[in-house]
């Protein structure tokens, strides 16, 4: 019996050496092999936290995502690789298309870890689908403080395209099907879905999606935005004045003063009061030229004539200034030469046509870091 335990001892042992073949295997691409030793590791190491992370990522090399998911979510929070497992099981979600454990599961990775750029990045990739800009924000600005400078031009391509350059409807819908079908009870999902149909005029389909949503989660502030903005295209007025009404002050945020300027001047004709909620907008979105033009045409109704003429001058300058053909041409040229200084230069002056000084600002120092590395010896 001694001699029997000896044995299973030293063979108990001698299977570590296992994780290291697995390790070698992995790095060698032969990812079935690595299956095999890890499974064969993990029956006489079942809590082993490194284990269940290197097989998690050989289930996610062969494609298998259930399997990454399961292993991943295995690794103790202690672990050497748990921050990076945490983020891997936000990105093997999104793989899934179960976007609101991939969104718990990235914003638990930033808890644990404050500097991962891998969360931030995954998380902007969520929130456009989702339609979610002014969540996106300001994760895209600290990811581009985490970001290497040479890194930096295609992060902030990536914020024009989430702003100016919608996705194909189709695909989007598709997409957020997915999110749904996969996980019936995402919310932010269903706010998308709801806010994909009133984008195609399908508004009643998007009124009934959005009250059901709303009546579930009434204190779900991105759910009373939904339909503020689904009745406010209905021309649903007394509805929206109670969603408006109901607003909790802590949460009125931009959305809430652009859909109360709109009802303040269409429905209630308090031109004065509209303005002011407009030019909280467009101080964030000085873009905007159809709430600029609002501005204008508000101005118009006091008697601020001269006031007036000026807005909806620059309404009509931006408008020329974001038509699809130069949007377009930003996609197809400047986006795919950022690797020449003039075409980031380029970025800078478009950002600051439209009053976007923060990105005009970061274009035109990644120009100018790039001139002066051309001038380097």
């Amino acid at each position: 019996m001694l001699v029997l335990s000896c044995g299973l001892l030293v063979f108990w042992l001698w299977t570590f050496r296992w994780l290291g073949v697995a390790r070698q295997q992995f790095e060698l691409r032969q990812y079935r092999g690595a299956q095999k030793t890890l499974t064969r590791y993990l029956r006489w190491h079942p809590g082993s936290p490194e284990a269940h992370f290197l097989l998690g990522g050989v289930f996610g090399q062969i494609g298998d995502w259930k399997q990454a998911l399961e292993h991943f979510e295995r690794v103790s929070t202690t672990a050497p690789d748990s921050k990076e497992a945490l983020w891997r099981v936000g990105d093997v979600s999104m793989m899934l298309n179960r976007a609101a454990d991939a969104e718990r599961a990235l914003k638990k990775t930033l808890e644990h870890d404050l500097e991962s750029l891998e969360a931030r990045r995954g998380l902007i990739t969520l929130y456009r689908w989702q339609d979610r800009e002014l969540d996106a924000e300001p994760l895209v600005w600290q990811a581009y403080d985490l970001t290497p400078i040479e890194q930096r031009p295609l992060l902030l391509a990536e914020w024009f395209r989430f702003r100016f350059a919608q996705r194909p409807t189709g695909d989007t819908h598709r997409r957020l099907s997915a999110f749904q079908e996969a996980q019936p009870d995402d919310v932010q999902s269903a706010i998308a879905l709801g806010l994909w149909s009133v984008r195609q005029r399908l508004l009643p389909e998007a009124r009934l999606r959005l009250e059901k949503v709303f009546a579930q989660f009434p204190d779900h502030v991105d759910a009373r935005a939904a339909l503020a903005t689904c009745l406010l295209e209905l021309s649903e007025w007394n509805r929206l004045e109670q969603i408006l009404d109901g607003w909790p002050t802590s949460d009125r945020d931009l959305r809430y003063w652009r859909i109360r300027g709109v009802w303040l001047q269409d429905f209630a004709a308090d031109h004065a009061a509209a303005i002011a909620c407009f030019e909280r907008w467009v101080k964030h979105y000085p873009d905007d030229w159809q709430m600029r033009f609002r501005i204008g045409t508000c101005q118009r109704q006091i008697g601020k004539n001269d006031e007036a003429d000026a807005e909806i001058a620059r309404s009509e300058v931006l408008k020329a200034l974001l038509k699809y053909e130069v949007v377009d041409e930003i996609l197809a040229v400047t986006l795919r030469n950022l690797n020449r200084p003039e075409h980031r230069q380029r970025m800078s002056e478009f950002y600051r046509s439209i009053g976007y000084e923060r990105e005009a600002e970061a274009w035109k120092e990644l120009a100018e870091a790039m001139e002066f590395e051309g001038t380097r010896p």
